[in-house]
């Protein structure tokens, strides 16, 4: 993750979701703009569920929120190349594939500490889970299961929901804990990512049987 600029602006956007509503909260290094501007990049520092609004600790994370939306500046951040390039991910994700296109530019603000859980969180690959003490022991080997817990605050406080992908840590023996926007939501995004890699999967395996059947029909042709 870069190390947050120095952000002066902070823009709400919401955008439906199969699963319910959500809201993207962007900074700017514009000053003080009431509008965004299309050519200066935008940070997305917050993305949640709009239904469980969390608990803002930092005041740009606040102000984003309780930003007037108005119609201009919702047109104009509808336009701007880094929300659209957010709006096309959540796209691809919510129709059931792995996302193809980049990332938008994640600042999400937090403590060293949180920081470098959520760097880890980042790592984990789509359609697969990981516990909370495995993440634990990733993170801290000396310490192990002693930092369980505070790993757990931190990924249960991870500011940017899907693209920090806090839903594939579950709790031991597979139990679904621990998800600040709903244990069923959570059930949901891992049945989406496994449905869309046993998907793959099959994809792969006829391409690999039709190819399979084209080398032996060219080699019966042969002979």
């Amino acid at each position: 993750m870069p190390t947050a600029p120095t952000i002066t602006s902070a823009y709400a956007y919401h955008v439906s979701t199969p699963l319910g509503p959500i809201t993207l909260i962007w900074g700017s290094a514009q000053s003080n703009a009431p509008l965004p501007s299309l050519t200066d990049p935008l940070y997305l520092m917050a993305l949640f569920f709009a239904d469980h609004e969390p608990k803002f600790t930092h005041p740009w994370l606040e102000l984003g929120r309780k930003n007037p939306n108005n119609a201009a500046a919702q047109e104009v951040l509808r336009h701007h190349p880094d929300l659209r390039t957010a709006l096309k991910w959540l796209e691809q994700y919510f129709s059931g594939h792995e996302p193809e296109v980049p990332l938008p530019q994640l600042i999400p603000l937090g403590t060293p500490f949180a920081l470098k859980v959520w760097r880890e969180l980042s790592t984990i690959a789509y359609g697969t889970t990981i516990t909370y003490g495995e993440l634990a022991h990733r993170l801290f080997p000396k310490q192990g299961k002693n930092m369980a817990r505070a790993v757990g605050g931190a990924v249960g406080h991870n500011p940017i929901a899907l693209m920090i992908p806090c839903h594939r840590v579950i709790g031991a023996n597979g139990k679904l804990t621990g998800y600040a926007y709903g244990i069923e939501r959570k059930r949901k995004l891992l049945e989406l990512e496994a449905q869309a890699c046993a998907t793959k999967r099959k994809q792969t395996q006829a391409s690999s049987h039709s190819a399979r059947n084209a080398k032996f029909c060219a080699y019966a042709h042969r002979t």
